[in-house]
């Protein structure tokens, strides 16, 4: 039992030690300009809360350029009819493995996404634009510093899933 103790606390403190000395990602082929759109402070007064920003912990990636910091941002969605999130994508979120949808409308879903090993939970937001068939993509981590590229993952495998349901 003391070595399965000191095993879980050796582990957590490789993984604190790692999330602190880790720095962002540099240039990759994802992290290409996500949209257009203006900064989440330029958004306020036209879009209230159409996604919350990213903390500055590297935790978190989003498809608004300037609710992310630099290099953490990722590829928007097309839709088809403005204001509404396809079904398609709706569909390919629960294809996600541990995730489950909490609440949705139809310019909106919150997703939770479970890990599979120790549990932790993420949220997913989808936001569709009401003047445009855009639809944004946030995913961040609830605890710790890092996520080890967990969100980016996550928002890439959607990608690929909506558009395996999207060419059927």
């Amino acid at each position: 039992m003391r070595y399965a103790i000191l095993l879980i606390a050796g582990t957590c403190l490789g993984i604190a030690a790692c999330s602190f000395a880790a720095k962002p990602s540099g240039d990759t082929a994802m992290e290409r300009p996500a949209s257009s759109v203006a900064s989440c402070s330029d958004r306020e007064d036209t879009v209230p809360a159409l996604l919350p920003p990213c903390p500055s912990s590297p935790k978190c990636v989003s498809s608004i350029a300037g609710c992310a910091p630099e290099g953490r941002t990722v590829p928007a969605f097309v839709g088809d009819v403005p204001g509404v999130i396809p079904e398609a994508l709706t569909d390919a979120v629960l294809q996600l493995p541990g995730c489950t949808i909490e609440t949705r409308t139809p310019a909106r879903v919150h997703a939770l996404c479970r890990s599979r090993v120790f549990g932790f939970i993420d949220d997913l937001d989808l936001a569709a634009e009401q003047d445009s068939t855009l639809v944004h993509v946030r995913s961040s981590a609830r605890l710790g510093w890092w996520d080890f590229g967990v969100n980016r993952a996550r928002v890439e495998r959607l990608h690929a899933l909506y558009g395996q349901r999207v060419q059927r």
